[in-house]
């Protein structure tokens, strides 16, 4: 599966901050990943839970029974670019950042937006976000 592909059409996907407050933004994704049937594999990941509904919630990327094609990743701003480097080092392919707080918040956020940047750059990761 190429890096786009994984992008477009993920066989599996991580969801990097996953909530069982299916309101919030973090909690949104897998709410419509299993109201539309996604046929794939879901991989929660928050270390705040053991389950979310009937599906098993892994405390980190590297805990993951496999590499997911694609990670939805919302986590706080600062924990965006190590989330990246550990979904690539675990052998992720892309992800989707919903997180805020870049470039939009000032200096501080360009530096953080740019620190993203460069881990997706340094692993080849394909990533879509933020802003």
């Amino acid at each position: 599966m190429s890096k786009l592909e994984a992008l477009l059409n993920p066989r599996s996907i991580a969801i990097l901050g996953a909530s069982t407050h299916f309101g919030k933004v973090n909690g949104r994704t897998l709410k419509f990943l299993l109201a539309k049937g996604y046929r794939g594999k879901i991989y929660p990941v928050n270390p705040k839970y053991p389950r979310i509904g009937e599906l098993a919630c892994y405390p980190d990327v590297a805990s993951l029974p496999e590499a997911p094609d694609l990670a939805v990743v919302a986590v706080p701003a600062r924990a965006v670019a190590p989330g990246l480097r550990e979904l690539a080092a675990r052998g992720g392919r892309a992800a989707v950042v919903f997180s805020s707080g870049f470039g939009e918040l000032g200096e501080a956020g360009r530096a953080l937006e740019q620190e993203v940047a460069a881990a997706a750059r340094a692993s080849g990761l394909r990533l879509l976000g933020p802003n």
